[in-house]
């Protein structure tokens, strides 16, 4: 409840509850503009998965304005009080943070989790309906993923990406223009190399079709959330467990080998141009090329690619060893549960790369949450130093 220091009840602003809850758990931060009843509010976003309802149902960042609909004539409150309450918002946040890190502390240690019984359901449904939609025609099998897309936005909602949706019976529907097929086509051999040389968890291809506007790509789900939204609650333990687990899994994707003999040493997973995002934001659009680059007979041949012709002096040396790489690893494809990791996703930019590329470009797509990117560098202790190759690619990304 905000209110001017008179006491009279026609004073007095009333706030709902479950506003005013979120308001003293730290969730706004208000500030005052040029005029006197008008004010932005933002969404302090630190905290983990489990937000108030309200969050989800406004916008992170909006302006508003104290009005009077009564026609009263009321006095509208002093503007000034909201960023004098503001001022502790973040410091809410984090003190009601280590209360939930010392009580969680108290129960016993997260374990690798194995999937749930509705899990193991949903995915023998998603088969089923997989190996269904691969005997028809591919114009009716495209119509039945969009109709599930339709049905798993109505359910869940949209996701955090334009190109993904969740659908009904455990599964994720990719879709990209035809002009792009070659990416999910990336992804599901990918999926098919990782599944079949390591024990990381990861989606299940299920097919892929186009027709002549749109690509689709359709896998299975995996549970879990989004390891950013869980980052700010976890405890130096819970991290410690993270790290040991992205090590292990690093481990393993690193060790993939090729199934045959390849004519070119840097390429996409299945052996064709690369889909990168820092070699898309490097180079100049061709309409011819699209946003595929390569593929590389040599380490020396990739090496002019991330050039610029500005800084002559900065390129990366050779000799690297080439290893697979999932090429985006960051908060938003990493899904855990208390910390534990429970699946990793996105895989159109997967490939065979340079050593040091995996650990550059974590750095390359996250470049502010310290949290996580000292996490980064521990989760590649064991791979090698690439100190030296990250300065590199800081000045051509600073360029």
């Amino acid at each position: 409840m905000l209110a001017l220091m008179n006491n009279d009840a026609r004073n007095h602003w009333l706030v709902r509850q479950y506003a005013a809850e979120a308001l003293s758990q730290g969730y706004f931060h208000f500030t005052s503009t040029t005029k006197d009843s008008d004010y932005h509010v933002t969404q302090v976003t630190i905290g983990g998965p489990t937000r108030p309802p309200l969050l989800e149902k406004i916008s992170k960042v909006r302006r508003d304005r104290f009005m009077d609909h009564s026609n009263t004539g009321i006095q509208t409150p002093n503007i000034s009080l909201l960023p004098a309450i503001s001022r502790l918002s973040k410091s809410i946040r984090w003190t009601l943070i280590a209360q939930e890190i010392t009580s969680r502390q108290q129960l016993p240690a997260p374990s690798m989790l194995s999937f749930s019984p509705w899990h193991r359901i949903s995915k023998s449904v998603a088969l089923a309906i997989a190996s269904v939609c691969r005997l028809m025609p591919v114009p009716l099998r495209i119509l039945i993923y969009r109709s599930l897309s339709s049905l798993g936005a109505r359910f869940y909602g949209p996701s955090c990406s334009l190109n993904a949706q969740q659908l009904p019976f455990g599964m994720y529907l990719k879709t990209k223009s035809v002009e792009d097929h070659r990416a999910l086509a990336i992804e599901f051999g990918a999926l098919q190399l990782e599944r079949s040389q390591t024990e990381i968890p990861v989606p299940r291809p299920l097919g892929l079709v186009s027709d002549t506007d749109t690509s689709y790509l359709l896998t299975t789900a995996l549970p879990g959330q989004r390891f950013g939204s869980y980052i700010d609650i976890l405890s130096d333990h819970d991290l410690d467990l993270f790290v040991r687990d992205m090590q292990k899994y690093l481990e393993q994707l690193r060790s993939i080998t090729r199934q045959r003999a390849p004519k070119y040493e840097i390429g996409n997973a299945i052996d064709g141009p690369c889909y990168d995002y820092r070699i898309i934001a490097a180079r100049g659009y061709d309409k011819e090329r699209g946003d595929f680059f390569g593929p590389f007979i040599s380490e020396e041949d990739f090496n002019d690619t991330p050039r610029t012709p500005a800084l002559t002096d900065v390129f990366h040396s050779q000799g690297h060893e080439i290893v697979f790489t999932h090429s985006d690893i960051n908060m938003r494809n990493i899904l855990v549960h208390n910390g534990r990791i429970l699946g990793i996703v996105d895989r159109e930019n997967s490939g065979w790369f340079p050593d040091y590329w995996e650990y550059t470009k974590a750095h390359y797509v996250t470049k502010l949450n310290r949290r996580w990117l000292r996490a980064v560098d521990r989760i590649f202790e064991r791979c090698g130093d690439f100190r030296h190759d990250l300065a590199i690619e800081c000045r051509l990304w600073e360029y």
